[in-house]
């Protein structure tokens, strides 16, 4: 005798499989299309060459903006009105500081060359600097600082020992010149080169001839700037 019982529950399993089927199909098609999709993707990008615009793009937004270099500046100047320049990138806006100011806004050429000629030095010593701005706006960190002395006034020139129409009487010609000037100029005395002291202070040996004659001294700065003085002195050996 045939057992219905086994057999409807046979059924019930059968249709049960048969329903979880018909459910999970959907999801498992979809997912085994994802992986599959991803994989043809990937192997396609293996012969597909990166587009060079959007690297190029990127490389450029990566690359820094390198500082600009300043050519080379004289220490001192006697006139307040200056020039700089120097070179860059080609096509970067340079911003030029004086003392901590800007006070210039300037384009570097297509060979990144820049200049500009409207500074306007305050006496004593200035320090100045640039920075680079690219097409992005993006700026540079600041430039090698440069100092450059404006010196407005001729040094400090004084003959301590010797006044104008000297008459000199002693046994030998060699008369010592004392004077005083500023630390750091050179000082000569009728061409000849005097030493000068840390202080500013000289002595210098000079040969005088028998009657008159003219001592001229000279300082001169490391500007230009040059002070003169003139002295006529008679010599008569005793």
């Amino acid at each position: 005798m045939v057992n219905l019982k086994k057999m409807d529950w046979n059924a019930y399993k059968s249709l049960a499989v048969r329903i979880i089927l018909i459910v999970l199909t959907p999801f498992l098609i979809y997912f085994w299309g994802l992986a599959i999709i991803g994989n043809i993707t990937a192997f396609w990008g293996i012969f597909t060459p990166v587009n060079s615009n959007t690297f190029s793009k990127d490389l450029a937004q990566e690359t820094p903006v390198l500082p600009p270099t300043i050519s080379t500046l004289p220490k001192a100047v006697k006139e307040p009105k200056f020039t700089v320049s120097g070179y860059t990138q080609e096509g970067m806006q340079v911003k030029i500081f004086l003392n901590g100011d800007q006070v210039a806004l300037v384009r570097s050429d297509k060979n990144g060359q820049f200049s500009f000629d409207g500074i306007i030095l305050t006496e004593g010593n200035n320090e100045i600097l640039t920075k680079a701005i690219d097409k992005n706006r993006v700026e540079s960190g600041p430039s090698k600082k440069v100092t450059v002395k404006y010196l407005k006034k001729p040094p400090l020139l004084e003959l301590t020992n010797l006044g104008d129409n000297a008459d000199i009487r002693q046994n030998i010609n060699v008369f010592p010149v004392t004077g005083k000037t500023e630390p750091g100029v050179n000082v000569t005395i009728n061409g000849s080169l005097v030493f000068v002291d840390n202080n500013g202070s000289f002595t210098y040996p000079l040969a005088l001839p028998d009657g008159a004659s003219t001592v001229t001294a000279a300082a001169t700065d490391e500007a230009g700037n040059q002070a003169t003085i003139t002295r006529n002195v008679t010599f008569t050996k005793q």
